[in-house]
């Protein structure tokens, strides 16, 4: 079965304009075996229900399925200090991108993939001590020129520290992918792209806020809660903002309530 990311990977990878070319061949070759009248029903079917579908959302008497992932009013993702830290938090940016007409289908893509799942499972796997705190992926299309865009993968993680970062740089899983590309892939598949970014900012250095948004950024962690039985429950990072210090930023910066 195909995942949400793998839905979207797959939808951003064609031009709207390849879209509509695929639907015109599949209903020219209905048209080809069925009668006319009885061709044109699956395609005024699927439009009418469609329509129908939005406006009865647009006048609210269907729940709005847009809605099923975001947070219901201002919020803050917040850190423990300790538990997470010393306050501070290294950002790394990570992109693979595909600059050819197959996009995610190019020669090479796949084993992007392979070393980007990876890198991350060898970092999840315990972060108490990597000091990985979470991260959020992206898919969009990178536009390349005024008719064409790169389909497009990025990565931002958050982390305890640049130590930490640097350690995830020496993991066996990374220098393996980045000699890969270093040694073969860069040569061989000229059509791929990789980027990185990297920043680390000070407790009292960021803040976040978020309002009636969808998990991205800090705003898509979690943290492992333990239960009084022991249990451990995977919860948001995110915490209302509406009121007390953090309602404003210099609140949320921590150098003051207003």
């Amino acid at each position: 079965m195909f995942t949400t990311a793998d839905l979207a990977l797959i939808r951003n990878n064609l031009a709207l304009s390849t879209w509509l070319l695929i639907g015109a061949a599949i209903q020219s070759l209905i048209f080809a075996i069925l009668p006319p009248r009885v061709a044109a029903l699956p395609s005024i079917c699927i439009l009418t229900l469609v329509l129908a579908k939005n406006l009865l959302i647009t006048g609210g008497y269907l729940k709005n399925p847009y809605l099923a992932a975001v947070y219901k009013g201002k919020a803050t993702a917040t850190l423990q200090e300790g538990e997470d830290g010393d306050g501070r938090i290294a950002i790394f940016i990570l992109g693979a991108t595909s600059n050819h007409p197959l996009g995610i289908l190019a020669p090479g893509f796949n084993d992007i993939l392979s070393n980007l799942q990876s890198m991350w499972a060898e970092a999840e796997a315990d972060t108490t001590k990597s000091g990985l705190l979470g991260k959020s992926t992206s898919l969009l299309p990178l536009p390349t020129t005024p008719t064409s865009s790169s389909p497009t993968i990025l990565n931002i993680s958050y982390w305890q520290s640049l130590s930490h970062l640097h350690a995830f740089a020496q993991s066996p899983a990374h220098r393996s992918g980045w000699e890969w590309w270093g040694t073969r892939a860069r040569k061989r598949y000229p059509h791929l792209g990789i980027m990185h970014e990297t920043y680390e900012a000070a407790k009292g250095r960021w803040e976040n806020v978020y309002d009636g948004f969808g998990p991205v950024g800090m705003g898509a962690l979690t943290r492992k809660v333990v239960m009084d039985g022991g249990e451990e429950r995977v919860e948001s990072r995110l915490v209302p903002a509406r009121e007390g210090r953090l309602r404003t930023m210099k609140g949320r910066l921590g150098v003051g309530d207003e």
